[in-house]
This record gives structure tokens, sequence and C-alpha cells, in this order.
């Protein structure tokens, strides 16, 4: 199944809803291009889930599980070496 599909479909094909939407009342024979896509957890979701995920990772920093910043910075620098040195 296509995560997104594009059609042109006649005014009259449309539902309610979305006719409603459009304000004036389309002029007879008139199509519109519309796209259909899954739609995306809401704003509230994904930050619920943002809060979730930092309460999580505060309760490990709290209970001692965390990296020494200087071994994480040599870490990096070996996986990534600076060209201009």
């Amino acid at each position: 199944m296509p995560e997104r599909t594009t059609a042109i479909i006649p005014a009259s094909a449309l539902p309610p809803e979305i006719r409603a939407k459009l304000g004036d009342h389309p002029f007879p024979g008139a199509r519109y291009r519309v796209t259909v896509e899954p739609a995306e957890a809401k704003d509230d979701d994904k930050l619920a889930a943002l809060r979730d995920h930092l309460r999580s990772a505060l309760a490990q920093a709290d209970g001692g599980d965390l990296l020494d910043e200087d071994d994480v910075f040599a870490d990096l620098q070996k996986k990534y070496p600076d060209p201009d040195a």
C-alpha cells in the first residue's frame, strides 16, 4: 500500500465535510487534486512521547547510568577524525 496517493476528482465526489471547508460552493464541473496519506500522530501525542522518553532518561541518570564525557568525546574523535588536524 502506498504511503501517499494523489487523484483528481470532481467536486461532486468530495465528502460533504471537505466540500464545506471550501467556503463558497465549487462551481459545477470543478475538479480538485486530492492527496491522501496516513495521518501523523498529533502534536500532543508526540509531546507526551517525548516527555516519557525524558522521564526515562532522567531516571537512568539519577540511577547513575551515565557515560563519562571524556570517554564519549574520545570515541567520537576516533570514529570521526578531524580532517584538518
